[in-house]
């Protein structure tokens, strides 16, 4: 009942709007920073990457491993629901090609042409597009798919047979639909929850 209930709650966006409000269970001396997998370190320099986006960022710690290793990044952009979260990453990245907001919207697609580029070398979706809705994933995929030239899946996969209290895709046959082929295809570098399966892939146009 418990597991039930943690999972509706972590599948809906307000939770992870006023996730900062919520005291922390562990103290913050015995928090530890994410490590950041060495795929994407492999991913950005076999396709060149010089602008990256991630989706869902969180606490920045994969922008913020980017900003610091990967001098040949030369653009930034981050979407999060939480606006605590897009006030402490201006404060690491300083950069001016950066751009984080709370939505992929207009306003975003304007930012791109203001640094007068044409496309985002590579999209991260790590772990979060289970939280939307098949509307919701279909527009922001719509519009999302027209300016990523590699797109970063961490997320849950459907295969026959499977239930879950979590909403599982089948994302190769998704991304299809947008003429994006996968190029990388493994069990998830996040690991799996209970009762769940998870897969990291790479799409590519």
């Amino acid at each position: 009942m418990f597991r039930l209930l943690k999972r509706k709650i972590s599948q809906n966006k307000y939770f992870w709007k006023f996730r900062h409000l919520i005291p922390s269970i562990k103290k913050n001396s015995d928090s530890k920073s994410k490590v950041i997998n060495k795929i994407f370190f492999e991913i950005i320099n076999q396709n060149n990457v010089v602008s990256i986006m991630d989706f869902g960022f969180g606490k920045g710690e994969l922008l913020k491993e980017m900003y610091s290793k990967q001098k040949n990044i030369k653009f930034f952009f981050g979407v999060d629901i939480n606006s605590q979260n897009i006030k402490n990453i201006k404060k690491t990245i300083k950069n001016p090609n950066t751009y984080f907001c709370e939505r992929f919207d207009k306003n975003f697609l304007k930012k791109l042409e203001d640094f007068s580029i044409k496309k985002i070398d590579l999209v991260v979706f790590d772990r979060v597009l289970y939280i939307f809705s098949d509307e919701e994933l279909k527009n922001l995929l719509k519009s999302i798919t027209k300016v990523a030239s590699n797109i970063f899946i961490d997320d849950f996969y459907k295969i026959p047979s499977f239930n879950s209290e979590y909403i599982h895709r089948d994302w190769v046959s998704i991304f299809k639909e947008y003429n994006f082929q996968v190029k990388i295809n493994i069990d998830s570098i996040n690991g799996n929850p209970e009762g769940c399966h998870a897969k990291t892939q790479l799409f590519s146009k």
